[in-house]
């Protein structure tokens, strides 16, 4: 009976790093489950049964649950605490989850995993240098693997730059998962040729220089007499040297040319922000919140706007986020965590490569995000793997963590936040009116953008940003009325050049912009910020205000509607005033002659 109890555990433990391996090599998910989430949950809960059974209790190391209590408290700086909880939830998940699966994965289930990664690493490979002799089969494979947006670019990555992708969703993540695995295929590898194959056509394949940096300093160490290392090398040199498209070395220009002049590229304004945030707030912004506070705290430090100002979380180090989100104390005790997992993986057999891996995983730290999807299981699993000689712990001990970590999150949760009372909170409005305006009826508009006539547009005008003027100040400002005070929501018609001239940002009252934008092109139809953003209008007049974030866009009409359910379709006429009282989609209209495009639509 117990040998029988054991095999199902060891079945299972099995199924979990199949759907594990799946999920690094491919971080397709459906409604954010993915296969790689639920294999660390089969491994967590191989691991928790086991415990149970024996009575020997494994501990967490206190760094991270330091870390994890830390970051719980900072989520009383967020001013949308529930976003902010199921982000610490999600870095929970990983990190204890991971941790508990990988301790316990079994001597054969650990060399399969370390067999099956390579395989991973393989196939992106492989569909990242088809990627580089079929330029157009970039665009096509993501499409099909992540959605239309990502090969349009836009709302996912820029083709442009983005020329390898293998089967992730961003160049960054492929050189990140080809940095984590390929110790793993070359501890494993029998051959030195086909290691020196799988090495070049890495190297040939991986972008930014961050990350290839990472990637010749990891296959150095693990190719084993000097010979080979020399041999190793000169495969790296000589592919780099031959590969197509840009030189990595643009990656580390921190300033790019445009017509008005050398600009600041994004993440030099956003460490330097990030650096000022870090001396007036010890607990950061919150969890999950980076793509506003990283805004918001640019606009405290009065640094410029970057050139190009989209924020892409997996463009920031791990610990740049952590350090943003919950502050310098929290983004120093992940990486001692990732430290002292380091110094006990040394103390294991190095054939298995976990020792390189570990190594990679802290240099990727200061280059991209780590704790997404597809990466964020293998991260867990592989720090769980550096304990797994770890001694046994005892129930008291785990009941104090776990006091520990419940009484952050009750104090994060429910602590005043200052900065939010000084904001008063609001409801719907008590009105049905909505506000709009055509856009080219501002009280002030700078000279960059053009009023252009438009057959298909309210008032057969529109606003326009030409070619070639991007960089340049584009303000337009509008005064208008609210009818209630209370939270409205933002949509623009507008009409997309193209995958990088599909944006605007627009302020209320002057607060911090927000940007507007998304991945349908060559259309007029309605765009909102995001599906649950909205502004605090008070009652009577207020400032909004467009600026241009990229050229070659036109805005037709700008609306807030009091019904977040509700989205306008096509061309508002002066006829409405309200919307219907039925809690429909649309609201009465003049129907547009291009059938204005409904991006929540199925």
């Amino acid at each position: 009976m117990a040998q029988t109890t054991a095999a199902s555990g060891e079945r299972i433990q099995l199924a979990g790093l199949a759907l594990l391996v799946l999920g690094v090599a491919c971080p397709w998910t459906w409604r954010g489950l993915g296969p790689g989430l639920l294999g660390l949950a089969l491994l967590a809960v191989v691991s928790l049964w086991r415990q149970a059974k024996t009575r020997q209790i494994a501990v967490l190391p206190w760094l991270l649950v330091s870390f994890l209590a830390l970051s719980a408290l900072s989520m009383a700086c967020a001013e949308q605490r529930a976003g902010a909880l199921r982000q610490w939830l999600q870095w929970a998940v990983l990190l204890v989850g991971g941790w508990y699966g990988g301790r316990d994965l079994s001597e054969r289930n650990r060399a399969r995993l370390g067999d099956w990664l390579g395989w991973a690493l393989g196939a992106n490979v492989a569909a990242g240098v088809w990627q580089l002799l079929w330029p157009g089969a970039a665009a096509a494979l993501a499409a099909f693997l992540h959605g239309p947006a990502y090969g349009a670019g836009g709302a996912g990555p820029d083709l442009a730059e983005e020329l390898v992708l293998g089967f992730q969703n961003s160049q960054l993540h492929y050189g990140a998962l080809v940095c984590l695995t390929l110790p793993f295929a070359l501890a494993r590898g029998k051959r030195l040729g086909w290691r020196l194959i799988l090495l070049a056509l890495a190297a040939w394949t991986v972008r930014p220089l961050p990350l290839l940096a990472v990637l010749a300093g990891l296959a150095l160490a693990g190719m084993g007499t000097p010979m080979r290392r020399v041999l190793a090398g000169l495969a790296i040199a000589l592919c780099v040297v031959l590969r197509p498209g840009p030189s990595s070395l643009d990656w580390v220009n921190p300033y790019v040319r445009t017509e008005a002049g050398w600009q600041p590229k994004r993440l030099l304004v956003e460490h330097a922000a990030a650096c000022d945030s870090l001396a007036k707030r010890w607990l950061g912004w919150g969890p999950g919140t980076y793509r506003d506070s990283i805004r918001r705290a640019r606009i405290e430090a009065e640094l410029p706007r970057p050139e190009q100002d989209r924020v892409r979380r997996d463009s920031n180090g791990q610990f740049l986020l952590f350090a943003v989100e919950s502050g310098g104390v929290a983004a120093l005790l992940f990486a001692g965590f990732l430290l002292v997992a380091l110094a006990r993986a040394r103390r294991l057999p190095p054939e298995d490569g976990l020792t390189a891996a570990l190594a990679g995983l802290l240099a990727l730290g200061c280059c991209t995000g780590l704790l997404g999807k597809g990466l964020g299981p293998l991260t867990g699993i592989l720090l769980g793997c550096a304990w797994r000689d770890g001694k046994a712990g005892n129930w008291r001990s785990l009941a104090e963590q776990a006091a520990v970590l419940a009484v952050a999150v009750g104090l994060g949760m429910l602590w005043p936040n200052r900065a939010a009372e000084a904001v008063p909170s609001a409801e719907l409005p008590a009105t049905r009116e909505r506000i709009w305006v055509e856009a080219e009826d501002a009280d002030t508009l700078d000279p960059v953008w053009q009023i252009v006539p438009e057959a298909d547009a309210g008032g057969n005008r529109v606003v326009y940003l030409p070619l070639g003027t991007k960089g340049q100040t584009a303000r337009a400002s509008y005064r208008l009325v609210s009818p209630a005070a209370g939270r409205w929501k933002l949509w623009l018609r507008v009409r997309w050049g193209g995958g990088c001239a599909n944006s605007v940002l627009a302020s209320v009252d002057g607060g911090p912009p927000v940007t507007v934008e998304d991945a349908i092109f060559d259309r007029w139809h309605w765009v909102d910020v995001h599906p649950n953003h909205s502004f605090v209008l008070p009652e009577g007049e207020f400032l909004f205000e467009l600026f241009g974030s990229e050229d070659d866009v036109a805005v037709d009409q700008i609306a807030f509607l009091p019904d977040p359910r509700d989205m306008p379709v096509g061309i508002l006429a002066n006829a409405d005033n309200a919307l219907p009282h039925l809690p429909q989609r649309t609201i009465d209209e003049i129907q547009p002659q291009d059938s204005s495009f409904d991006k929540y639509a199925d």
